[in-house]
């Protein structure tokens, strides 16, 4: 049993506390700080398939305005941040064609949906944006879908190998299930708040799009590519990672960036040139966004009006 009187923390207790994680944990949501963003450590959120309260460890939140005085139009980047003291973690990875139809889209919510033209033909915001030629998630051409965990085999015998490749912990926990899924729950359940809380401007529905990150954080990260007679293996700082989610509430392609300490930091540099080239994008054509903005709110409008 532990003192109650103890004076100060030992080598052995500052030992057990880093290992477990917090540090780890204090020390992303620092880096994210230091880049301007609003951080939110162990932040709560509602499991819209059990309509249960969860946690990510951290949730960064960053606004960029359009310079309307009338409304506030902005552009806003959440990054969901699940972060796990473990290493190594291997990736496979194998080339695909880089697509958002088949490696996923990005994620967003808000207004415009879509851009109308004055031919009253509406293009998908992210192809309007052309999405695939700037934005990080396709300036790859090599993306995993499995991991495994790396740990020692504890229960070996003198002829049982020395390592366990799976993706469970030691003590079988899946880390899917505690690194990947909370990610996915996390961005539907905001991006399903943000349309219950929308109101209707009928002034004029202002630019308002919110864009999400889901991101992985782990301590080691190597790549095992799956593209030649042999797999060969590489220390990394970052992965592109897809995973195909089905279930009654949720169904779809969700891209979840897994990287390192070190890789973090790179991600957080593309997250906002992607940030910034949206903007610039938005702001060259900003008549034609503001009023495609107004007829998807007005749409929507409806719909809610006609259930």
């Amino acid at each position: 049993m532990i003192s109650r009187n103890i004076s100060k923390i030992s080598q052995e207790m500052e030992k057990a506390v880093k290992r477990s994680g917090y540090l780890f944990e204090q020390e992303i949501a620092n880096i994210l700080k230091k880049k301007s963003f609003m951080v939110t450590p162990n932040y709560a959120f509602r499991d819209i398939e059990t309509d249960e309260s969860r946690e990510i460890d951290v949730e960064a939140f960053d606004m960029k305005f359009l310079g309307r005085d009338k409304f506030l139009e902005t552009i806003n980047t959440y990054l969901f941040v699940e972060v796990k003291n473990i290493t190594p973690l291997v990736c496979f990875t194998q080339e695909e064609v880089n697509s958002r139809y088949i490696t996923g889209n990005i994620q967003f919510t808000g207004f415009p949906e879509n851009i109308w033209t004055k031919r009253n033909k509406g293009t998908l915001l992210e192809d309007f944006l052309k999405i695939e030629k700037f934005h990080h998630y396709y300036l790859t051409n090599r993306i995993s879908s499995q991991f495994c965990i790396i740990s020692d085999n504890k229960r070996a015998g003198k002829k049982d190998p020395p390592y366990i490749a799976s993706h469970h912990f030691a003590s079988n926990r899946n880390l899917y299930e505690e690194l990947i899924l909370p990610l996915i729950k996390v961005v539907i359940s905001e991006k399903e708040t943000l349309k219950k809380n929308w109101e209707f401007d009928s002034r004029g529905e202002p630019i308002s799009l919110h864009f999400y990150y889901p991101v992985a954080v782990v301590n080691g990260l190597f790549e095992c590519y799956i593209g030649g007679k042999k797999p060969s293996y590489k220390k990394v700082n970052r992965i592109n990672f897809i995973r195909r989610y089905e279930s009654k509430k949720i169904s779809g392609d969700f891209r979840i960036d897994i990287c390192d300490e070190k890789g973090l930091k790179e991600l957080i540099a593309d997250i906002q040139k992607d940030t910034d080239d949206i903007t610039k994008k938005i702001k060259r054509k900003i008549k034609l966004f503001r009023q495609s903005a107004f007829r998807d709110a007005k749409s929507e409008f409806q719909k809610r009006k006609n259930i």
